[in-house]
């Protein structure tokens, strides 16, 4: 994973100055993880065509900090603030990967997580199915239930404004919000980490 600080060797001045300590510190915070690569080239080195990096990420100003985050490889600028303790709370908090079934497991995936993942690829491919249908299942009934807590509060609050009752409406309103964005909370919600690695292993095992 990348953090890239590029700069320029000839007239980027103070800004690169004052940053270059707090660079080396960020560096050495995360030198310790084989998660994180923190580094930085000069957009004027021509011996490792560097020049080529920074026209096609369009780069113009000194210093620039770019880096790729979860949804993939594609590099985002940064234009935060650049004290230490600023630069690492933002890498710790938007600059990671999920374990993911790939040619990437082996890095980002724990011992525990790998294990699992093996133990999805020899389990005889019924068996992986058949978690897979469970676990859709369940999903599907908290689903359910979610869209069912939805439309009792709806009933409730037609029954309160059929009443008339001024406290009951207000009451049974609340109820349908809280409802409503607890719904769009779940919709909002990632499919587990464990469905998504069953589903992938079973597409790679179709495909063998």
């Amino acid at each position: 994973l990348k953090v890239v600080h590029a700069v320029k060797s000839n007239g980027c001045g103070k800004a690169c100055e004052d940053i270059a300590p707090v660079w080396e510190d960020l560096a050495a915070a995360f030198a310790e993880s084989k998660h994180y690569v923190i580094g930085e080239l000069s957009c004027d080195d021509l011996r490792q065509n560097s020049h080529k990096f920074c026209e096609r990420e369009e780069i113009s100003s000194y210093p620039t900090f770019l880096y790729s985050d979860n949804t993939g490889d594609e590099l985002q600028t940064y234009d935060g603030p650049t004290d230490l303790e600023s630069l690492k709370k933002f890498t710790l908090a938007n600059v990671g990967h999920e374990c993911s079934v790939g040619s990437h497991e082996g890095h980002w995936c724990s011992a525990t997580q790998l294990a699992l993942i093996d133990s999805f690829r020899t389990m005889p491919i019924e068996e992986l199915m058949d978690k897979i249908e469970s676990m859709d299942n369940a999903l599907e009934a908290e689903y359910d239930v979610a869209e069912e807590k939805v439309a009792a509060a709806q009933r409730s609050l037609d029954a309160a404004e059929a009443s008339g009752d001024s406290d009951k409406i207000a009451a049974a309103k609340k109820a349908v919000e809280d409802v409503d964005a607890e719904f769009d909370n779940l919709l909002a919600l990632d499919q587990p980490l464990v469905l998504t690695w069953m589903e992938d292993i079973a597409d790679e095992r179709e495909e063998e």
